[in-house]
């Protein structure tokens, strides 16, 4: 006689949820502000914008070092700014910042989850744990990067734009307007982009109300363009930019153009989407679901997302985080309760032992593999720690759940955190070089940087004026004619090739070494190998 398997399930409830989000997101947050410094070149430049723009009290377009910045848009540095005009300057603001939208952001998507299937507690209880549990998330959604103010805006449309068609409340498009006009503010017309497909979509998803979709979903598009274009002709005039420039044109179409090889963006959404891609009952759970109106609203938009951010070429990993919520609330809604087998988990364990494995073996021959000397101060007891978690979950697979696996995905950051990052610091902190070049600024000393300086010394230094930007040997006698005692930061394989005394400072940057001289000295180098660029010789 066949036995009946009953599971014995807790009632699940928003108001317990959240305080679980919220208690992993606060470890995942302390652990992140204390085991690392601003990362180059994400936060840097961001941190940098906003303090050009705290200095000259210009607010209307982002700048960095006095240069324009037609990629960026000013949304999110008008609110960085409003924080530091209210507590003071530090990174610490900027930090709590970017984590109260990615927080923000967990709830955005289980009242999406609410939305979608208001009968369904399990599914707006687990959407945000997926959300959590997804390494990429938990490493970017603690960083001050555009693309975690990207997602909550996305979602707030999305939330809007549910609202209208679920419960016919046709108010809510004022929601979605303001979304729009946020997002257009916030990231320019690729939000726009990649809000848009849904819209057109609306038939596959809206069978019975596609048309006041279309009508009304249009209406809002061009009221957010309407107020982003005002901004844009406010740009052009006041600031002599040109229209092209100040609507974000060039860089959208020099996205399309630079588009890298599909290889690379399958890669990075595998990556994106562990552990849940290797996790094999959910392809089973996937195939047995039931595709209501709703379920099939949140492929699309996942689809869509998926299509569009490879046309866009936006296909860095912190770039995909927009993909993030709708995956999750595919998860949580096809997930239910029940067994896994061993074989189910035996993709992610592998792919955990061998980081494990990597972090343990990769310090002790670091040398043999000319890696950086911090390499080999990682502890081998982190990757150890992982191996045997995995092998936890591998015996105990049968029992495998969301929480599980979200857990798991939080101790992998958490070791990568405190095992890796906490100990690489050296090798990426800027703040040393930035109080070094602070010092020369405080003494009326110009200082040269090469050619496309990506503002990540401005904020770490405190700069009160730009850096002299420098491609040639004409660059360099302008600067001397400004200022004899001129410095110039360059950036090489091998600082000790400097042998004569010449280098004033060094530090590890990212696998090379940032060092400062005087601009003379760079120059007697230019004359003595008789080039007049300096990358022919740096």
């Amino acid at each position: 006689m066949q036995r009946e398997i009953v599971f014995l399930r807790q009632e699940f409830t928003t108001r317990r949820y959240a305080i679980i989000w919220i208690s992993i997101w606060l470890i995942l947050i302390f652990a992140t502000w204390f085991s690392r410094p601003l990362i180059p070149f994400q936060e840097t430049f961001f941190s940098g914008v906003v303090w050009e723009l705290y200095l000259s009290n210009n607010w209307l377009y982002p700048h960095i070092n006095e240069v324009y910045q037609h990629a960026s848009f000013p949304l999110n540095y008008w609110l960085a700014l409003g924080v530091w005009k209210l507590f003071g300057v530090s990174d610490f603001s900027l930090r709590v910042l970017a984590s109260f939208f990615s927080l923000s952001t967990l709830f955005l998507t289980a009242w999406a989850a609410y939305q979608l299937w208001p009968d369904r507690r399990n599914v707006r209880a687990n959407a945000p744990l997926v959300l959590i549990g997804s390494l990429m998330w938990t490493v970017f959604a603690t960083a001050n990067v555009e693309y975690v103010y990207f997602t909550f805006y996305l979602m707030l449309a999305i939330n809007f734009l549910i609202r209208v068609w679920r419960f016919q409340q046709k108010l809510w498009w004022i929601g979605f307007t303001v979304s729009l006009t946020l997002g257009l503010y916030s990231s320019g017309l690729i939000f726009l982009l990649v809000v848009m497909p849904v819209i057109f979509l609306a038939p596959y998803w809206a069978k019975l109300s596609w048309k006041s979709i279309y009508v009304f979903g249009l209406i809002s598009i061009c009221i957010a363009l309407l107020f982003f274009f005002i901004w844009a002709l406010t740009v052009s005039s006041s600031l002599g930019i040109s229209l092209w420039d100040a609507l974000g044109l060039r860089y959208i179409l020099k996205a399309f153009n630079q588009a890298p090889p599909l290889y690379v963006y399958v890669l990075n959404l595998v990556i994106i989407l562990f552990p849940w891609l290797f996790w094999l009952r959910i392809y089973r759970l996937y195939r047995d679901v039931d595709r209501d109106e709703s379920f099939q609203f949140v492929v699309v938009w996942f689809l869509s997302l998926v299509v569009v951010l490879g046309i866009l070429s936006l296909t860095s990993l912190d770039a995909l985080l927009p993909i993030y919520p709708a995956f999750s609330l595919i998860i949580a809604r096809i997930y239910y309760q029940g067994f896994s087998r061993k074989l189910d988990v035996a993709p992610i364990v592998v792919f955990m032992v061998l980081v494990g494995l990597l972090m343990i073996v990769i310090p002790y021959n670091y040398q043999w593999l000319s890696l950086p000397q911090w390499v080999g101060q990682v502890s081998p007891f982190w990757g150890a720690g992982l191996i045997l978690f995995s092998i936890t979950l591998l015996f105990n697979a049968a029992n495998t759940r969301i929480m599980t696996l979200a857990l798991m995905g939080v101790a992998l950051t958490l070791a990568m955190n405190f095992g890796v990052v906490r100990v690489a610091t050296d090798f990426y902190d800027l703040r040393p070089a930035g109080e070094r070049l602070s010092w020369y600024q405080s003494k009326g000393i110009v200082v040269g940087h090469p050619e496309n300086y990506r503002g990540h010394l401005h904020f770490v230094g405190q700069l009160q004026s730009p850096l002299r930007e420098i491609g040639s040997r004409k660059d360099l006698l302008e600067i001397l004619s400004v200022d004899e005692n001129a410095r110039m930061i360059l950036y090489v394989e091998d600082h000790m090739r400097f042998d004569n005394g010449i280098v004033e400072y060094w530090q590890p940057f990212r696998g090379r070494y940032l060092i400062i001289l005087k601009a003379e000295a760079v120059l007697q180098l230019l004359n003595q190998a008789g080039e007049r660029s300096l990358e022919a010789i740096f």
